[in-house]
């Protein structure tokens, strides 16, 4: 049904994201630039954001509608 395809494509993107974010963790020198290509509604901007937050991140979305979303981030599906 339509709420449990819902369900696993959240449980997916959450695990995909601990996966990415420990990966990252792992490298042994500081990061001072992240370049999010794609960043859609921001969802990985905040979590590289809260991991590294002396980081300065650069975000790029070529549909504007996501880009609204962005800078709301108060209105983020999180």
């Amino acid at each position: 049904s339509y709420i449990i395809r819902k369900i696993i494509i959240l449980l997916d993107s959450f695990i995909h994201q601990k996966r990415i974010i420990s990966s990252i963790s792992k490298l042994n020198f500081k990061i001072d630039n992240i370049i999010d290509i794609g960043s859609h509604n921001g969802a990985y901007t905040i979590l590289f954001k809260k991991k590294f937050p002396s980081s300065k991140i650069f975000c790029f979305e070529p549909q504007i509608s996501q880009i609204k979303l962005a800078k709301q981030p108060d209105q983020l599906p999180l």
